[in-house]
C-alpha cells in the first residue's frame, strides 16, 4: 500500500484539503459526517498517516473501522523552515501559514496548508501584500482558509524571524483569537429588548457567593431570532460579561442559554414542560416541539417528537435530535450566537409563524438528580448556590427570561405565579404545577 496525501484524500471526498487537515487535526471544527467521510476517503488504496497528537476520536475511528494508520512522532505545526531548537510551538494545531517574506523593502506572501505531518504544503500566492515604514499588512481571502462562517473563531498568531531563525511570538502569551464577521445578511424576524437589572428570576433572586458570578452576567440585553440562507440564528446578548473560568472547550462556562420553538403556536401540540430542572412549562395551548440547551459542554437539540412520527404530548418522552448546529462565543460583544440548520426542521420551514421562548440560567456542573445542569437556587445564596428562593420545592431556576421592557404581565409575575408545592418528586407533577410561560411571537417582541 502506498502513502495517502492530502490531495488525494481531498480530491476523493470532494472537499478542500483545508477540510481534510481539520478532520485529521482539529475534527471539531467539521461535522461528523465530514470528518467520515475524510477518513473514509484516505483509505480507499492506502494508509493513513497521523501524528502523535492527533485528536482521540480520530483514532478510536480508525480503529473501530479497522483501517491501516501509522503514527509519526510530530509537533503541531510550527514556522515553515525554522531551525530553530527548540521549535516554535503555537500553542494550537494549525491549518494554515500566511507566510511574509521581506527583502530589500519589498514583501511577498504565500499562504500554506498543514499536511497533517508537521510540513507545509500546497504554497499559493497572496497579492495583497505591503509594507511601509515598520508595518506590514497582509490580506487573505477567506475562502482559501477553508469552510468557514461567520462567528467562527480563528486561533491567530505572528511569529517575527531572521535569517530563518524565530525571534519573538505576537501575542506572546498565546494566540489571538479572532471572530469571523458576518459573511452574509441575516433577516430578523423577532428581536426582545430585555429590561436591564431582571437578573433576579421572579424578583427575588440574588446571586451566588463566588467571585466567580460576577455582576450581570445572567442579565439579559436582547434576544434575536433570525435566519440567513442556511440557517435559524438565535442570538443572546447579554449586560454582563461572557467569560470562561472553567475552560469549557467553546468559552462559555457559567451561563446556559434555552430556546423552546413552537413550530404551529396554539394548536395545543408538543411538550409544555420546558426541559428537566427548569421547573417552568409554557402556557396551556401552546407547546414545543424543538428546544436549542447552550452551555459550555452541552450543545444540544431536543424534539417531543420521534423523528417527525408524532405530535408529542405535554409532559411526555423527549427525543434528542441527532444534529449539529454552532454555537459562537464572542466575549468583546457580550454575545452568544446559535446557528441551526433549517433543514434539522425539515422542508419550507417558516420560523416567523414560530413561537418562541428564550430563558438564561446558571450552569451547574453538578446537578442534582433528575436536573439537567441548571443550579439550584435555596433561600439564602452560599458559594455555589443562588439564593432567594420561595418556602417550595417547584419555583423555577429561571434567572432571566427574554420579555420586552413594558410588557404585560411582567417576567416577574410570570415567574412568580404557581401553586406552591412541597413535593420533592418532580416528575409527579405536570405543566400547570409550574409557572406558566407565554410565547414570544411576531406580535409580541
Amino acid at each position: 500500500m502506498g502513502r495517502v496525501t492530502i490531495k488525494d484524500i481531498a480530491e476523493r471526498a470532494g472537499v478542500s484539503k483545508t477540510a481534510v487537515s481539520f478532520a485529521f487535526n482539529d475534527p471539531s471544527r467539521l461535522s461528523k459526517a465530514t470528518v467520515e467521510n475524510a477518513v473514509d476517503r484516505a483509505t480507499v488504496d492506502g494508509f493513513v498517516v497521523i501524528g502523535l497528537g492527533a485528536q482521540d476520536p480520530v483514532v478510536e475511528l480508525l480503529q473501530r473501522r479497522d483501517i491501516p494508520f501509522v503514527l509519526v512522532d510530530s509537533e503541531p505545526p510550527g514556522r515553515l523552515g525554522a531551525i530553530t531548537e527548540p521549535k516554535t510551538l503555537l500553542g494550537f494545531r494549525a491549518s494554515n501559514l500566511a507566510e511574509v517574506r521581506l527583502e530589500k523593502g519589498q514583501a511577498t506572501a504565500q499562504l500554506l496548508l498543514a499536511d497533517g505531518q508537521n510540513r507545509w504544503v500546497d504554497p499559493q500566492p497572496l497579492p495583497s501584500v505591503a509594507v511601509a515604514d515598520r508595518v506590514v499588512e497582509l490580506a487573505v481571502p477567506f475562502e482559501l482558509i477553508g469552510d468557514v462562517e461567520a462567528g467562527d473563531t480563528l486561533n491567530v498568531i505572528a511569529v517575527v524571524s531572521q535569517a530563518e531563525r524565530d525571534l519573538a511570538t505576537v501575542p506572546a502569551t498565546g494566540p489571538a483569537q479572532v471572530i469571523v464577521p458576518e459573511l452574509g445578511a441575516v433577516t430578523v424576524l423577532q428581536e426582545v429588548q430585555d429590561p436591564e437589572g431582571d437578573d433576579h428570576g421572579p424578583g427575588s433572586y440574588t446571586y451566588p457567593t463566588d467571585p466567580v458570578f460576577e455582576p450581570q452576567v445572567y442579565d439579559l440585553e436582547s434576544f434575536t431570532v433570525g435566519v440567513d440562507d442556511k440557517n435559524v440564528v438565535f442570538r443572546f446578548q447579554l449586560f454582563g460579561p461572557i467569560h470562561n473560568p472553567w475552560g469549557s472547550p467553546i468559552n462559555l462556562s457559567v451561563q446556559t442559554f434555552d430556546v423552546y420553538i413552537d413550530v404551529d403556536p396554539g394548536a395545543g401540540t408538543g411538550r409544555r414542560l420546558l426541559l428537566p430542572g427548569r421547573n417552568a412549562a409554557l402556557e396551556e395551548g401552546n407547546g414545543w416541539e424543538y428546544a436549542v440547551w447552550v452551555e459550555g459542554w452541552q450543545q444540544e437539540l431536543w424534539s417531543n417528537t420521534s423523528a417527525g412520527l408524532s405530535t408529542g404530548d405535554e409532559a411526555g418522552q423527549l427525543f434528542q435530535v441527532k444534529a449539529s448546529y454552532k454555537t459562537v462565543v464572542d466575549p468583546d460583544r457580550r454575545m452568544v450566537t446559535v446557528r441551526v440548520p433549517k433543514s434539522v426542521f425539515g422542508e419550507d420551514v417558516d420560523p416567523s409563524k414560530w413561537g418562541y421562548v428564550a430563558a438564561v440560567l446558571s450552569q451547574e456542573g453538578f446537578p442534582a438528580p433528575g436536573v439537567w445542569r441548571v443550579r439550584e437556587v435555596e433561600a439564602t445564596a452560599k458559594q455555589w448556590r443562588m439564593g432567594g428562593a420561595p418556602p417550595d420545592t417547584n419555583h423555577t431556576r429561571i434567572v432571566d427570561l427574554a420579555w420586552p421592557a413594558g410588557a404585560t404581565p411582567t417576567q416577574e409575575e410570570i415567574l412568580s405565579t404557581y401553586p406552591p408545592s412541597q413535593e420533592k418528586d418532580m416528575d409527579a407533577l405536570g405543566p400547570n404545577d409550574f409557572a406558566q410561560v407565554p410565547l414570544l411571537t411576531a406580535g409580541r417582541s
